[in-house]
């Protein structure tokens, strides 16, 4: 008799403890992270394939990059000491548009411009 009650009482501790864990897993699949720090983050598409990184660079640079299904940069943004700067690519990787707000040599705070560019070496760049 004392062994079907010491049965008993082993199988309520499992269950009570198998329904503790399961509770205690679901809570934490729905805990939201207060604060990610990373010298890198990788985004990548449901087969693996990196489509974009926020990366710190080794120089102080950070740089935002996104790349279409080819693996090609389609979009830079980058910040550093001397200002921050987005570029679009063409479909051959070309920086088509490139937009930099910071300063040119000399320390001047006049090199803030959007530059067009084509392939030929065309530029049409407008400044403030």
């Amino acid at each position: 008799m004392n062994a079907n009650r010491l049965a008993i009482a082993l199988a309520a501790a499992n269950i009570i403890l198998i329904g503790a864990l399961i509770t205690s897993r679901a809570e934490a699949q729905n805990a939201v992270t207060p604060m990610v720090r990373a010298q890198a983050i990788e985004l990548v598409d449901s087969a693996g394939k990196l489509r974009g990184e926020l990366k710190a660079e080794a120089g102080g640079e950070v740089t935002f990059r996104m790349y279409d299904a080819a693996g090609h940069i389609r979009t830079e943004f980058g910040a550093n000491a001397d200002g921050s700067g987005v570029a679009f690519m063409d479909n051959d990787t070309y920086p088509g548009v490139r937009i930099f707000a910071g300063k040119e040599s000399g320390g001047q705070r006049n090199g803030s411009n959007i530059t067009l560019a084509m392939k030929n070496g065309k530029q049409n760049i407008i400044k403030p």
